[in-house]
């Protein structure tokens, strides 16, 4: 039987800013398409600086992006207190 350290795993967080100076919403989700295609090892926390997207929109939002099959493949959720939307491949 072969004993594993699953304590020695280690995923490579991926911190990005989206200051709302282009189109937020294509913006976020094109790095979530990136975590699409990376290994699972790559972990994503996103951080949304924008007047429209206050603490309410970010909560809708994780809650839409979890009823599109497309983003299945993605753990997805918004973190309040990193206010950061924090995802990673299943």
């Amino acid at each position: 039987m072969t004993k594993y350290d699953f304590s020695m795993r280690k995923r490579i967080l991926k911190k990005y800013d989206v200051n709302g100076q282009g189109m937020t919403d294509v913006e976020l989700v094109d790095i979530m398409e990136d975590a699409l295609k990376s290994p699972k090892s790559h972990r994503y926390e996103v951080k949304v600086d924008n007047i429209r997207w206050d603490l309410d929109y970010k909560k809708a939002w994780a809650n839409h992006i979890k009823t599109i099959e497309h983003w299945n493949s993605l753990t997805y959720y918004y973190s309040e207190t990193k206010d950061r939307f924090v995802f990673y491949k299943k």
